[in-house]
């Protein structure tokens, strides 16, 4: 069976919902980069994510860039999320 996964550009608004410690939360962000399937994140251009990024994807994926204050741009933060779990955001919503 043929997974199809939706594909983004860089630049493109996304959102996602993620889980941690009992708490959800909706994350808003914007695609930084897109990583080649089979390669995880670059380690000196995302030390934080390279970390513990876990293994190659075998599907291209992205690092998706969030800040803390949108407004000020303020508390940068990249996310390497599943892509199953990205949403494209529309212009009316970004």
């Amino acid at each position: 069976m043929t997974v199809i996964r939706p594909t983004f550009v860089v630049g493109q608004h996304v959102t996602w919902t993620s889980q941690a410690q009992g708490s959800t939360v909706t994350k808003l962000g914007e695609i930084h980069s897109i990583v080649p399937a089979g390669n995880t994140v670059h380690p000196v251009k995302y030390p934080s994510l390279a970390k513990g990024a876990g293994s190659p994807r075998d599907h291209e994926s992205y690092v998706v860039r969030t800040y803390d204050n949108p407004a000020k741009q303020t508390g940068l933060k990249y996310y390497w999320p599943l892509v199953s779990k990205l949403i494209p955001v529309t212009a009316a919503k970004a």
